[in-house]
């Protein structure tokens, strides 16, 4: 009874979500926004590249900065297929979430440039109504990552430039599913896990300029451990539930897991055609299958160890876009981009509501002064509709949803000035 039990409390507790939160973002400043990433690692003409690439910081003659506010907002409908076993609402999980990013570069000689940038550059997501027909697999999921960087950048001749960042993250993790209370007509009892870590990444830069006018980038962001731990029990559980769980030890457990945030890998395009028109483009490769493999342990008399296979995919991903100099005061971006998905079909459960993506981005740049500039822009990043269809036994139940219009809109307000 004990195993059992454990078991089917595990099943409830670790379906660590990695949906709309499980991001690399590239949607850090109004210019990223506006192009859907493209040119990341080679655009290399304002701050951002202190964290895009740090080589691309050698470009830049004098100090300057660019802070944004980045407004999320999350799109998110889906309604009962007839199979669902799990009586409860279908509402939407629409939300707005904050962001904001600065980044500040100046240069020390010819050669060297010392960057400093800021930004929650991984996850977001997710919150439904405690009633929902999910809320046996989830009802509130966030991970997310913040991240503050120290970088330079090195010019190694008229042609190469190389740069290393270091990423240092913090990052909080908080889960909440509900758990069927044994006695009828009991409602639910609730299990929350909760915690936060640090980690260290490292971007390493390249940049190469065959001219003046054309030039590639690439960033490399190396994966980093992180490590999750609560002592957690469950709330508003029934007598019947309450005495199985005293019985076996389970009132308070003790976690510990362990999870990886991905590597990746960026090569980009800047050419500028002509005094007007710049084109740009972006391939991404991350390897997701590793974040994925989650360790867990469990502290009960028998000590579980569990390693848990999400079946998540490695992606890849690329974008284009072009820049068009309107007059001396404005000049306007637009790019469009597409990732594959993480997960295929059949493993998609209702905390991983996730399918390939397109970028859709516009946005314009005004000129407000000889040192500062003023940039807006607008993303659409679209999932369309798919299906989920779980079923884990009776603890959680059978789940089938039709997800319809699925996407998430990036607002961007940069603001930046050089001195």
């Amino acid at each position: 009874m004990k195993k059992l039990t454990i078991s089917a409390l595990l099943t409830t507790m670790f379906s660590i979500n990695a949906s709309a939160t499980g991001l690399y973002l590239t949607e850090l400043n109004a210019t990223d926004v506006a192009l859907a990433g493209a040119g990341w690692a080679a655009r290399a003409n304002d701050a951002t590249t202190a964290f895009n690439n740090p080589a691309g910081m050698t470009r830049l003659d004098t100090a300057q900065y660019e802070a944004a506010i980045l407004p999320i907002y999350i799109s998110q409908g889906f309604s009962a297929n007839s199979n669902n076993m799990t009586e409860g609402t279908t509402a939407n999980a629409d939300a707005w979430l904050p962001s904001a990013s600065f980044f500040y570069v100046r240069p020390i000689d010819d050669k060297w440039s010392f960057g400093l940038s800021m930004a929650g550059y991984f996850g977001l997501g997710l919150e439904y109504d405690d009633d929902w027909i999910g809320r046996y697999y989830n009802t509130k999921s966030i991970l997310q990552t913040v991240g503050i960087q120290p970088s330079v950048g090195y010019k190694v001749n008229d042609n190469w430039s190389v740069g290393l960042g270091v990423i240092l993250g913090y990052t909080i993790f908080e889960q909440t599913v509900a758990v069927k209370n044994i006695a009828p007509d009991s409602g639910d009892a609730e299990l929350e896990l909760k915690d936060e870590d640090t980690s260290i990444q490292f971007s390493l830069g390249v940049l190469y300029e065959f001219n003046e006018r054309t030039r590639i980038g690439l960033q490399y962001l190396s994966e980093a451990e992180l490590d999750m731990e609560d002592v957690t029990g469950l709330k508003d559980a029934g007598p019947i539930l309450t005495n199985i769980l005293e019985q076996n030890g389970l009132n308070d457990i003790s976690y510990d897991f362990e999870f990886t945030l991905p590597q990746a890998v960026s090569v980009s395009l800047f050419h500028q055609i002509n005094d007007r028109w710049n084109f740009l483009a972006n391939a991404t490769w991350q390897e997701w299958s590793e974040f994925g493999q989650i360790g867990l342990f469990v502290d009960t008399e028998d000590n579980i160890n569990v390693d848990i296979d999400k079946n998540f995919n490695d992606t890849h991903g690329a974008s284009i876009g072009v820049q068009y100099q309107l007059n001396d005061q404005w000049m306007l971006n637009s790019g469009v981009g597409y990732h594959s998905a993480m997960v295929d079909t059949k493993y998609r459960t209702p905390d991983l509501p996730m399918t390939e993506s397109y970028r859709f981005g516009f946005g314009g740049v005004k000129t407000l002064s000889e040192s500062s500039t003023l940039k807006l822009s607008a993303e659409i990043l679209w999932f369309g509709d798919f299906e989920v269809e779980r079923n884990r036994g009776p603890v959680t139940g059978q789940f089938h949803a039709d997800y319809e219009d699925i996407s998430m809109t990036f607002l961007a307000l940069s603001y930046a000035k050089t001195f």
